[in-house]
């Protein structure tokens, strides 16, 4: 598990060597029942030594029962502990990004409305420059019919004058 505890495998561990020594017990408990009795294979003396053995094997099962569940319980409160301390990172991992997003939509929203005001003054722009070119051409047409005009009078002034 990622940030767990440290000395999680030695209650296992102490388990195990637990039932090493259960097992030795046992054995030691079926030999001296077999050394009291002079290695009699009697009836009683076979299932008194099955009942010490199945009384054994009873009190190591609840012992393992109650080792499983003690550590059942660790591994749920472990992994509790775990998927809080996930929830959280995640949820500040969140809370960062949505501030980073907040702040890039404020920016974006900033810059659309730069584009917005920059295309408004460029189409009043081009739109002045267009009738400035309109006003500017009307004014040559009339520059070239006054020149034109002038030349017109002064070819009939000349002409016209006969003392010249």
């Amino acid at each position: 598990m990622v940030g767990g505890k440290k000395g999680k495998g030695k209650g296992v561990q102490d388990t195990a060597e637990n039932d090493s020594h259960r097992a030795e017990r046992a054995e030691d408990d079926t030999r001296g029942e077999e050394g009291q009795h002079g290695g009699d294979s009697t009836p009683g003396a076979v299932r008194t030594g099955l009942e010490a053995i199945s009384k054994q094997i009873s009190e190591l099962k609840s012992e393992l029962k109650e080792d499983l569940k003690t550590f059942k319980d660790e591994i749920k409160r472990d992994m509790r502990e775990e998927l809080i301390e996930f929830k959280q990172d995640v949820n500040r991992q969140l809370a960062t990004n949505m501030q980073v997003m907040q702040e890039h939509n404020e920016k974006i929203n900033e810059m659309e409305t730069r584009i917005d005001d920059t295309e408004t003054w460029s189409a009043e722009a081009n739109s002045a420059l267009q009738q400035t070119i309109q006003d500017q051409q009307k004014l040559e047409d009339k520059l070239n019919d006054i020149e034109l005009r002038a030349r017109r009078n002064k070819l009939r002034i000349h002409e016209s004058c006969p003392l010249c």
